[in-house]
Parts: C-alpha cells; sequence; structure tokens
C-alpha cells in the first residue's frame, strides 16, 4: 500500500504543482486538468461536505489522541495553502490503530460546512497509520477572540510558495478544543488528486480566532477553500 501511494504522489508532482486553483469555476475544472485528478470529477466520497442534522447518526467510534509539544516546525505555502510538518510522535488512536500526525494545513474560509454556517478557519490535521491509510481531524474556528498559536504563526508567513519557514516552540494543542466529541465519515482530501477512503473526524467544538488573523493567510494564499460535495448515501456518525 505504501509503494502504490508514493507511485501516486510522484506522478502528482510530474503536473505543475500550481496548475489549478480555487473558486467554483476552477475547482470544477480539475477533473479535466489531468487524468490523475479524475477522483475530482467522478468520485462518489468527496469532501468537503455541509453536515446537518438530517445526515447524521449515532455511533461515532471513540479515540484518543496524544500531540506532543515541539521544539520546532516548518511553515511553508504549498499549493494555496499553509502548511506545518509536524515532527514525528503525535497521533491519534482509534480502534487499535495509531494514526501519526504528518501535517498541518489551514483553510480560509473553513472548508467543512456546519449547518450551512461558514467559519472564518480550518485545521486540517493529517494523519497515515502504518499501512498508509489517512485519517484528517478537522477543527474549525469561530470569531472571537485571538488565538496565540495563530498569532504567532502570522507574524512568520512565508509569501513565496514552497518557502519554508522554521518556527520554535509549537504546540498542536493550542489548535484543538477540549472536547472530542465529533462527527465521523469517509471522504476525501481537498485538494488534486483528490484522494478518498479518508476517515475524516470534525469535532463539534470549534476554537475561537479573530477575523483579523484569517484575513492575514488569506491575502497571501487567497480563498483556499473548495466548495462542498455531495453526501450522496454516506453515512456521518456521531458521538
Amino acid at each position: 500500500m505504501r509503494k502504490f501511494l508514493c507511485i501516486i504522489i510522484f506522478s502528482v508532482m510530474l503536473v505543475a504543482k500550481d496548475d489549478w486553483g480555487y473558486g467554483v469555476d476552477e475547482s470544477k475544472n480539475w477533473g479535466n486538468i489531468s487524468e490523475l485528478y479524475l477522483g475530482c470529477k467522478f468520485g462518489k466520497q468527496q469532501s468537503p461536505i455541509n453536515i446537518s442534522p438530517k445526515h447524521v447518526s449515532p455511533g461515532a467510534q471513540s479515540f484518543t489522541l496524544k500531540y506532543l509539544p515541539a521544539k520546532g516546525v516548518n511553515l511553508r505555502l504549498d499549493n494555496h495553502t499553509f502548511k506545518i510538518t509536524y515532527p514525528k510522535g503525535s497521533y491519534i488512536e482509534m480502534a487499535g490503530t495509531r494514526y501519526i500526525l504528518q501535517e498541518i494545513h489551514f483553510k480560509t474560509p473553513a472548508e467543512t460546512i456546519i449547518n450551512s454556517q461558514a467559519r472564518p478557519l480550518e485545521a486540517q490535521f493529517y494523519h497515515e497509520d502504518s499501512k498508509g491509510r489517512m485519517l484528517i481531524m478537522s477543527v474549525i474556528f469561530d470569531e472571537g477572540r485571538a488565538n496565540p498559536l495563530i498569532e504567532r504563526l502570522n507574524k512568520s508567513l512565508p509569501k513565496e510558495s514552497n518557502k519554508s519557514i522554521f518556527i520554535t516552540n509549537v504546540d498542536a494543542n493550542e489548535l484543538v478544543p477540549k472536547s472530542l466529541e465529533s462527527y465521523q465519515f469517509y471522504g476525501s482530501i481537498t485538494y488534486p488528486p483528490c484522494t478518498q477512503d479518508v476517515y475524516w473526524i470534525v469535532l463539534k467544538n470549534h476554537m475561537r480566532i479573530m477575523q483579523i488573523e484569517a484575513d492575514a493567510m488569506r491575502e497571501i494564499t487567497g480563498e483556499n477553500a473548495r466548495e462542498t460535495q455531495d453526501i450522496a448515501d454516506r453515512l456521518i456518525m456521531e458521538n
């Protein structure tokens, strides 16, 4: 499985990194840019989605989260998105499987929609298990008081694509609410090649951020939220 994923990643790198963009017209065209992106057009479990009560049932799995403070992380601008590469050692454990935290992506505005209400920012925590299976945990930010970690990251935002800036003493826990009640479902990554079979955990409790903090990121990336996708016959579970 890991070898197969490496082949996919290498193949995607052969396509120009900035050959696609956001906005309804552009994102609807992703599947026409390359055969590697056909999942964006024909996939039946695409993300993000609009979560509403009529689609939700009980039965979400319990999980434990262990994020360790990092002495330093690399923050980069990659494909219209600010991404943090997190050092190994932090993970989510669910049903006996450990998913290691790889990266944190920031979306402005939030991609995941709850009850049709848009929010200013979403942090997506990308994890992978030993077999290459992906899990994304989503934390949505409402407008409110400043978030100290976001405030500090904003002081060092790279303005050039693929330029990394090293930031010391970063604790991912500062981006996560205390309660881990969640919605859970299968979806995809939200950018080309729109790979599916990704397990999503969307935390019900939100964090807070000042609008000016989200604006600082968006001024550089532009709006980088894919439009919501059809839920189809997917089961969305909650706890």
